[in-house]
């Protein structure tokens, strides 16, 4: 994964006060060229930094919208950490019920076909996925010890997300990513090492 870092002007940021998004084409294109890269088969990890209030969460719209609005085509996965919020995995929950819901739109068969056997520990870890059929219907396996479920939900959540990415690009957004805990951290560690050619563009 390449990392890139963008970062936001406080001169841009006034102007953001009188129109909804202004002075952002550099920082526009430099996601745009990372989706170019992402569609060709890379994967890449954009750092938008700035002071807070700076505008950062406005680019990051922006760029989703126009992704969905022009370049029809990538999967957009999207979540948000909040500062006070103590629940496990508060970085990447988002992300799953994100996941959740682009499942739910597809057929069950098609969903089967991107499962591997670890997907079962992923559902245990998030509940939310059991909203799937697909997953719903997966043999619940043999109690095991924290550690070793975690991994195995760990290594289920990065095989699908490579098996979505070999149909489509992805784009990964999670704001105030400051907040996220150590498990999240480690778990988006997993995604952004996947190996191989795969399609993914993070922005954190």
């Amino acid at each position: 994964a390449t990392a890139v870092s963008g970062r936001l002007s406080a001169r841009a940021a006034t102007e953001e006060r009188s129109t909804p998004f202004v002075g952002r084409d550099c920082e526009l294109a430099l996601l745009d060229a990372a989706l170019d890269d992402v569609t060709a088969g890379s994967a890449i990890t954009v750092f938008v930094e700035g002071e807070s209030g700076i505008g950062k969460s406005a680019l990051v719209r922006s760029f989703l919208e126009k992704v969905e609005s022009i370049r029809r085509g990538p999967l957009i996965l999207s979540g948000r950490c909040y500062e006070r919020e103590s629940v496990p995995f508060k970085g990447i929950d988002g992300i799953v019920d994100s996941l959740a819901h682009e499942l739910l739109r597809r057929h069950p068969v098609d969903v089967a076909f991107l499962l591997t056997d670890e997907v079962e520990a992923l559902a245990r870890v998030f509940p939310v996925l059991r909203r799937v059929s697909a997953i719903a219907r997966m043999h619940v396996g043999r109690s095991t010890s924290p550690v070793e479920l975690r991994s195995r939900a760990f290594r289920g959540l990065r095989a699908l997300i490579a098996a979505l990415a070999a149909t489509a690009p992805i784009v990964i957004t999670i704001d105030d990513l400051q907040w996220a805990d150590t498990d999240s951290l480690a778990l988006l560690r997993e995604i952004v090492h996947l190996r191989g050619r795969t399609a993914i563009v993070l922005v954190p």
